[in-house]
């Protein structure tokens, strides 16, 4: 109960903090968001990004790169856990990547996933609010961007999110 509520409370504060954007060195970032998920010796992170400095948000970034690599572990069903990080630079956005070597998504629960309180393992073994996915989704849309993805059962997920360059 005291999980729910803290989520409820997170889920309600998104986008309400007016934080300004500032320079985010990302090889930083990524470095810290790593250090702050749970992590053993049964994952391997990949890291494809040749930008090394963006102007954003640096706690909507740091959030939401958090929960989807966290996703990535804690979903991965994998003997040794493959998690692969890409940064893009596109024509008006900045592309990131997550994805996984799990159990993948089935098709049908593509947007089902990005609803609050919505989570697809019914097990009382695995706690989940069902809030992170929705929370991430609307703090990129909050800065102007976009979250989807990608996934196929047994072939892993693939998600992806983009926010809008400075001008």
């Amino acid at each position: 109960m005291e999980n729910l509520i803290i989520a409820i409370l997170e889920y309600s504060k998104t986008g309400t903090a007016g934080v300004n954007k500032e320079w985010i060195n990302l090889d930083d970032m990524i470095k810290d968001v790593i250090d702050m998920v749970e992590v053993d010796n049964r994952t391997r992170f990949s890291i494809n990004s040749h930008i090394p400095e963006i102007k954003g948000t640096k706690i909507v970034l740091s959030q939401v790169l958090q929960n989807l690599l966290s996703n990535s572990i804690k979903h991965n069903d994998k003997e040794m856990r493959e998690v692969e990080i890409e940064i893009t630079d596109g024509p008006e956005n900045i592309n990131f990547m997550v994805a996984d070597n799990g159990p993948g998504i089935d098709p049908k629960d593509h947007v089902k996933i990005f609803d609050l309180f919505q989570t697809l393992r019914s097990d009382t073994t695995f706690e989940s609010s069902g809030i992170g996915l929705p929370v991430a989704k609307k703090m990129i849309e909050d800065e102007g961007g976009n979250m989807w993805l990608e996934s196929i059962p047994g072939k892993g997920a693939r998600f992806y999110f983009s926010i809008p360059k400075e001008k």
